[in-house]
């Protein structure tokens, strides 16, 4: 409350609550971390049997800033035909062509410099293997959801015997199949103890997962 009032009721806008976020990442994991071992050691988190589920989480950024590798081809031809226009007229020899030469530096190297990000746009495309990329949030993924598809990202909760969370991830799955097992990992990282039983939906099953819990010890409640 006393911050809240020296702030004079100011809320943090999104870009700094993102770069808050991004810089001391390491530190918040730390403190939910250290929240579990101090609720462990009170006798809550009882692993017996821990439940995982995972939802789709909007990102803050528009489903029409897209880059696609077609769009940006189109981009790049567009700039070279708008650039050579500035180009004869700051070369023209003649001052009176060469009117204006001032805005047209500065128009030409808005132009050049919109052209020089390109390459690294469509690499980056070509690199993670997607045909369409958040300009505002390049992290983020189009995620299937019962409504259609989501831009944002998939965050995966582990909730013990007594409803409290042991273990949580955000990730860029576009399912929840490969999230099962590092849950249940986490649990036991966060825990110092490994849960005998593990439930989630059909989303996280396959074979490969129940075979793999079965080596760890721990009993899989998975539908097919």
């Amino acid at each position: 409350m006393a911050f809240r009032y020296l702030g004079g009721g100011a809320a943090p806008d999104h870009s700094t609550l993102n770069e808050f976020r991004r810089r001391d990442a390491k530190g918040l994991h730390d403190i939910f971390t250290r929240v579990v071992e101090l609720a462990r050691a009170s006798g809550l988190g009882r692993l017996g049997h821990v439940a995982i589920d995972s939802t789709r989480i909007a990102a803050n950024a528009s489903r029409n800033r897209l880059d696609t590798e077609q769009a940006l081809r189109h981009k790049r031809a567009r700039i070279r035909h708008d650039i050579r226009p500035w180009q004869k007229q700051c070369d023209a020899k003649d001052p009176n062509e060469g009117a204006g030469t001032e805005v047209g530096q500065e128009a030409m190297q808005r132009l050049e410099r919109q052209g020089q990000e390109i390459p690294a746009r469509l690499e980056r495309l070509r690199k993670w293997g997607l045909k369409k990329l958040s300009r505002s949030d390049p992290d983020s993924r189009f995620l299937r959801e019962r409504s259609g598809f989501t831009l944002g990202y998939t965050g995966t909760l582990a909730v013990s015997e007594d409803h409290l969370i042991v273990g949580q991830c955000v990730a860029q799955e576009t399912n929840d199949n490969g999230l099962l097992l590092p849950l249940v990992d986490l649990v036991a990282q966060n825990c110092g103890e490994k849960p005998r039983c593990a439930s989630a939906d059909s989303g996280f099953f396959s074979v490969d997962n129940l075979r793999a819990s079965g080596e760890r010890g721990i009993d899989g409640y998975v539908p097919d």
